[in-house]
């Protein structure tokens, strides 16, 4: 799901594929004009290093990118708003290869009742109106179908009643494929107005660059739907 509401932070997944090469050499590149040989050559350096961090099947993917594909990967990573939270849009307008992937996932169990005991609108019932929800929402960088950068914010919570009562848990899980970038990361919780929210404090540190920060995550009702985000 693309058309999640998007807050514009300074993200998590920003990426250094440049420092691989040097900073100020790829970053001239993307403020305008055609990259040197030199520069071309160092993105698909930047590339296949990132390619070699991958799972053995988006590894054997990217393996099959031509000098001409691998120079794009090298020279999107390179881009200072790939990654950056609001800019989804700009840079998927600036590069076609680029997909921004946003994705609810509900691991909520169902209760488990005797057969035939109650019908199935009566547990569906029963479940939102007590019991335990859990909630994830995952977003995926990919070029070429590659996913090289992933957040996933978790909250599981109580509901009594059809009202939200504790937060059991919120942590955020962070997979970076992307050479020389360091991450570190911190999790904030609250209920407010009957809702509960699970932030993803991230921070990325940069050779030569300074330190940005980042949230993601999201707020969500008693029934278990997400009412904001905080996504690419």
């Amino acid at each position: 799901m693309k058309a999640l509401n998007s807050v514009k932070y300074a993200s998590l997944v920003g990426l250094l594929a440049a420092s691989l090469v040097g900073v100020g050499t790829a970053a001239s590149a993307t403020e305008g004009g055609p990259p040197s040989a030199t520069q071309e050559g160092a993105y698909v350096k930047t590339a296949e290093s990132a390619e070699k961090r991958l799972p053995s099947g988006p590894a054997s993917l990217a393996a099959g990118f031509s000098d001409k594909q691998k120079q794009r990967v090298g020279e999107i990573l390179a881009d200072p708003e790939f990654g950056v939270s609001g800019s989804a849009k700009s840079i998927q307008n600036r590069y076609p290869e680029v997909e921004v992937e946003d994705t609810v996932v509900d691991d909520t169990g169902t209760p488990s009742v005797d057969s035939g005991q109650r019908a199935a609108h009566d547990i569906s019932a029963t479940s939102a109106k007590n019991g335990n929800k859990t909630k994830s929402l995952k977003t995926n960088w990919k070029i070429l179908g590659v996913s090289y950068a992933e957040i996933k914010t978790t909250m599981s919570f109580n509901v009594k009643d059809w009202r939200i009562k504790k937060i059991n848990s919120c942590y955020g899980t962070i997979v970076n494929y992307i050479p020389l970038r360091q991450t570190d990361k911190h999790n904030t919780s609250q209920i407010k107005s009957g809702k509960a929210t699970c932030i993803t404090n991230v921070t990325l540190a940069r050779p030569a660059q300074k330190t940005v920060s980042g949230k993601h995550g999201f707020t969500a009702n008693a029934d278990g739907k997400m009412t904001k985000t905080w996504v690419g």
